[in-house]
């Protein structure tokens, strides 16, 4: 009794910390994981009190790497994942909603997708962003064309994460996935429009010419769109190139433009 007390007292303490102070706290806590920590989460989770929610969801998603076993034999981890996804098919409250989407990101299953998927459309670009998050990496179809969807959100940043996800994380060269990354290139987001076109130079794609002059001849250029050009060289851009080279006050940047250089200098 005792030590649950002490928890319960440690986690209303957490719940007052700031953002670091707090994840150092909840770190702590999954990393030495126990019984009690488990059932105690479990009851927050089922709290009127939406912060015990969100503190719930938070540990529980630290949790989704677990090997500690529970007292009825199933894996912590396994058993974490469960209690999320009991959680977001009956929250109501955005914020919390948020904090159990991020939180499966951390759980690694295909049936996360399927209570996931529903939340694309949220009013909430915070929340549209998890859901790109979470489904990043899965091959399933429905993950896939989410992306897709996400990919034209309003949000610059739920845009630039799918882009990336479907750029960088799935393997396919689908008509629908190539039509995605050459739309990207033509975004208003210098990040969106480099994911893009790294996107299509991995694929080899037959455009990647004509879009890279387009991606290159923008205000804002950014880093990744030149390493598109070293994994795919064009002489085309070469020009375009030594102009962003004579400008560069950036060391990175122009240390890159000098390898993509060199390399369409081996492409004429």
């Amino acid at each position: 009794m005792t030590k649950n007390v002490d928890l319960k007292n440690h986690l209303e303490l957490v719940k007052r910390q700031d953002d670091e102070q707090r994840w150092d706290s909840i770190f702590s806590l999954a990393n030495n994981a126990t019984d009690e920590l488990f059932a105690t989460t479990i009851e927050y989770s089922s709290s009127s009190i939406s912060i015990d929610r969100i503190l719930s969801a938070d540990v529980l998603g630290r949790l989704g790497d677990c090997d500690l076993v529970t007292s009825n034999g199933s894996p912590l981890g396994e058993a974490s994942l469960e209690i999320l996804l009991g959680m977001l098919s009956v929250e109501k409250d955005a914020k919390v909603t948020l904090s159990i989407i991020t939180a499966l990101q951390h759980h690694h299953h295909d049936k996360i997708i399927d209570y996931v998927v529903p939340f694309k459309n949220s009013c909430s670009a915070d929340i549209r962003r998890a859901v790109a998050f979470a489904i990043t990496g899965y091959v399933d179809p429905l993950a896939i064309n989410t992306l897709l969807e996400l990919s034209k959100d309003a949000d610059i940043q739920t845009r630039n994460w799918s882009v990336f996800a479907i750029s960088q994380q799935i393997e396919s060269s689908s008509k629908e996935i190539i039509e995605c990354l050459r739309k990207s290139c033509n975004d208003e987001n210098d990040e969106v429009r480099a994911e893009g076109l790294y996107g299509l130079a991995i694929r080899n794609d037959s455009q990647f010419a004509r879009l890279a002059i387009s991606v290159l001849d923008q205000d804002w250029v950014h880093t990744l769109a030149i390493q598109a050009i070293i994994k795919r060289p064009v002489s085309i851009v070469k020009e375009r190139l030594t102009e962003l080279l004579a400008c560069s006050d950036d060391d990175t940047m122009s240390n890159l433009l000098l390898q993509a250089i060199s390399k369409c200098d081996m492409d004429d």
